[in-house]
């Protein structure tokens, strides 16, 4: 079941590079931002890779349950690790490539209130992560055993929801923002979220 997680991520991962790097040099699926030395690009792939994450996420997150239920440390373990590193990647990933993009976007719009609105929203996923990333460490460093093991499932129980709400959130409201700035530059804009209308 692990095995075939790691083999479907990578699959994913591969074949979605190999169509980013078929349209790199394609205008009509980049847009290039220059802020003082640095290059911002919009990827048009980049909502679809972040999902495909979240997709991996949960189903590892659902076998990390199932081995500890079944006491199965060795894998549990093993399992724990490839979760730590995509979610590290992921978040990297987020924190880059997406969240860098829409803060730029909301300051060059120059509207105050919508600035600091995205910025509670940025701050509040940060926290999300540090939450995820502590309860990772902990376990890391502590190994599950049959007197553990109660405790790591309430804990994991905790992260699961914790991850779920996050991908929630950034799923229906801050993806959609980001895909419709490509469609706001060819023209074909929606009706759909705004950055205005993010949660404090």
């Amino acid at each position: 079941m692990l095995s075939f997680i790691r083999h479907l991520f990578f699959l994913v991962c591969e074949q979605l590079n190999l169509k980013c790097k078929k349209r790199k040099n394609d205008s009509d699926h980049s847009i290039k931002i220059k802020k003082e030395n640095k290059v911002i690009i919009y990827n048009s792939e980049l909502i679809r890779v972040l999902e495909k994450d979240h997709q991996v996420l949960l189903s590892l997150h659902a076998y990390l349950m199932k081995c500890a239920i079944n006491k199965e440390y060795e894998s549990l373990v093993r399992a724990m690790n490839d979760f730590s590193s995509i979610l590290a990647t992921h978040l990297r990933k987020e924190s880059i490539d997406l969240y860098m993009y829409l803060e730029f976007i909301v300051v060059k719009a120059d509207e105050t209130d919508t600035r600091e609105t995205f910025r509670s929203f940025r701050l509040e996923m940060k926290k999300i992560s540090i939450q995820v990333s502590s309860i990772l460490h902990h376990y890391e460093n502590t190994p599950v055993t049959d007197q553990t093991v109660e405790k790591f499932l309430i804990d994991f129980k905790e992260l699961g929801e914790i991850l779920v709400d996050r991908i929630k959130r950034e799923e229906k409201i801050l993806y959609p923002i980001y895909i419709n700035l490509k469609k706001e530059e060819d023209g074909q804009l929606k009706k759909e979220p705004s950055i205005s209308q993010l949660p404090v």
